[in-house]
């Protein structure tokens, strides 16, 4: 039987203030875990599975020296669609698509120290075990379900 997963990692990577001034992975992260809500696209993985009360973790994605990390833990406090009126004005990134959902944040914790993924990779159900050296793979997409074992590894739990 599959594991049913209640966890996410949700992934950033560099990107474009509303004004068009490019910043990086970790500055994006945060502009948007400071807003309290994440969108989500009509292409995102496993949208349709997240449900309130559920846990996700921030992921920085890229190869620049702040980036491979997970930086923040959230816990997904309600799910809305996106509304041009409501979100795209307090919105602090340009934005490449339309979002069709977003997912509202409480309890933001920003981790103190981030947890590099690199150091935990032969602990991690989503790495691939033939190959762990494509473990980059893993992270696309916009989103990932996460097993409890890889959301305790990640969160920094273990």
């Amino acid at each position: 039987m599959k594991e049913l997963r209640n966890h996410y990692l949700l992934m950033k990577r560099d990107g474009f203030t509303a004004s068009g001034e490019l910043i990086g992975a970790t500055e994006s992260a945060l502009a948007l875990l400071d807003i309290g809500f994440w969108p989500l696209f009509k292409r995102t993985p496993g949208r349709k599975m997240v449900k309130p009360g559920q846990k996700a973790l921030i992921y920085l994605a890229g190869r620049d020296k702040d980036c491979q990390r997970i930086i923040a833990s959230v816990t997904i406090e309600s799910i809305a669609e996106w509304s041009k009126q409501l979100h795209a004005e307090q919105y602090p990134l340009m934005l490449d698509d339309i979002p069709n959902l977003v997912l509202n944040f409480s309890d933001i914790q920003i981790f103190k120290t981030p947890v590099l993924i690199k150091e935990h990779l032969d602990k991690l159900d989503l790495v691939p075990k033939q190959n762990p050296a494509k473990w980059g793979m893993a992270m696309v997409g916009g989103m990932k379900s996460l097993s409890d074992n890889d959301y305790r590894v990640l969160s920094g739990s273990i």
